[in-house]
């Protein structure tokens, strides 16, 4: 995943509570900060919680990549729960 940003809503960093993407559509995540030349964050990852809490997603985290290039499918596991 290389350097994630973590989130809860999706739209915010859960560390500092800055916005995850560098615009408004949403189609890039933003710089990491402190880092010169800029580098911007490799994936978002989307943490599960209670809803009462701010977070978006109840069950699974999950993981975003946003370069099609960054991802290399070697593997694929898949289970189904009982």
């Amino acid at each position: 995943l290389g350097c994630p940003v973590f989130t809860k809503d999706g739209t915010t960093n859960s560390l500092d509570g800055t916005p995850v993407f560098s615009s408004d559509d949403q189609r890039e995540l933003r710089g990491i900060p402190g880092i010169n030349p800029p580098i911007h964050y490799h994936s978002l990852v989307v943490q599960s919680g209670p809803a009462s809490q701010g977070y978006r997603v109840a069950r699974h985290r999950e993981f975003v990549i946003f370069r099609a290039l960054a991802v290399v499918p070697e593997l694929l596991v898949a289970y189904r729960r009982e």
